[in-house]
């Protein structure tokens, strides 16, 4: 991620924050606006920032945006934009029964390579491979071997179904990240940034620092404790990680079971209820229940994850 400074760093904080801002409005109003109306607004930000904020390249991490991410995040505003010029008409159409003018191909195919992009981008290139290769195999179909072989999808029926429906781009994964986890997400960042992981830290401490394998059980109860605000497993590792990890080397855990409890631990915090994973909102939208019953749910075994990985430090420890 690059460390913007000056008005490159103001612009993106900007961003940043009307992106939050929004979402809380748009969520917790009465004023909220039409659902896809919302996708076509989350998915313009998330572009935008990604360009801003994510490089080419991991290894390079310049201080400012460079022209050609600049045009990135126009070329983005532009696509989804063309969605809201032209919102009557793609909202009522029939897909794929009306066909696509070129303009429509043009925007469609621009944006799933855009989304593509920022993806490839922020969590590396495995899932967009994915992604591709089910394109390529919904238009190879023709020419796959055997059981393979299926009539194929026309390039417009595969640029239809996957911009302009919502089955595609705008499908139920980014419906649950614009109006559920993105308000997790803000509510995890202002209790972290106002202590309370640190709270949780000091806490764990308190708690198990004195006993056998001290410093192993402080990482799992303070990872369990921020993994309610957090359910990210990276930001979890940031937070305490650096200090759990140092403090088991030097109490003689070895370097690779140190870092090894601290990922365990970490990862746990993922289907640690209040806020976990996005897969956990995701879950919800497909099976059509509450959130709140699946946070009930994930408890017990939550409980029983921790519960066995500190038995197990313990055991080590006395051993």
């Amino acid at each position: 991620m690059r460390k913007l400074s000056g008005y490159a760093s103001l612009v993106v904080g900007v961003v940043a924050v009307a992106m939050a801002a929004y979402h809380v409005y748009a969520r917790l109003t009465w004023y909220a606006p039409d659902q896809q109306a919302l996708l076509y607004i989350t998915l313009a930000f998330s572009l935008s920032l990604a360009y801003f904020l994510y490089p080419y390249r991991k290894g390079r991490t310049p201080e400012r945006v460079p022209w050609i991410d600049l045009g990135l995040v126009a070329l983005s505003l532009v696509c989804v934009g063309y969605m809201f010029v032209h919102y009557e008409y793609v909202v009522n159409r029939f897909p794929t029964a009306h066909p696509l003018s070129p303009v429509d191909t043009i925007v469609g195919a621009f944006g799933i390579l855009l989304v593509l992009e920022a993806t490839r981008r922020t969590i590396g290139a495995s899932l967009p491979i994915v992604a591709v290769c089910f394109l390529a195999y919904g238009l190879l179909g023709p020419w796959m071997p055997s059981v393979f072989h299926h009539r194929g999808l026309t390039l417009e029926i595969t640029i239809d179904q996957t911009w302009f429906t919502t089955e595609g781009v705008f499908g139920v994964p980014l419906t649950v990240a614009g109006t559920y986890v993105i308000l997790f997400i803000i509510f995890g960042a202002f209790l972290e940034k106002s202590g309370a992981g640190q709270f949780f830290m000091s806490f764990a401490n308190a708690i198990a620092g004195g006993a056998g394998g001290g410093p192993g059980k402080v990482s799992v109860v303070s990872s369990s404790l921020f993994g309610t605000i957090s359910g990210s497993a990276v930001a979890n590792v940031m937070v305490d990680g650096w200090l759990t990890i140092p403090m088991m080397k030097k109490t003689g855990f070895k370097p690779e079971a140190a870092a090894a409890i601290e990922a365990v631990a970490s990862t746990g915090g993922q289907i640690m209820p209040p806020i976990m994973g996005a897969a956990a909102f995701v879950m919800a939208e497909f099976l059509g229940v509450s959130y709140t019953k699946i946070m009930i749910a994930a408890t017990i075994p939550a409980i029983f994850y921790y519960g066995a990985l500190f038995a197990a430090i313990h055991f080590n420890a006395m051993r």
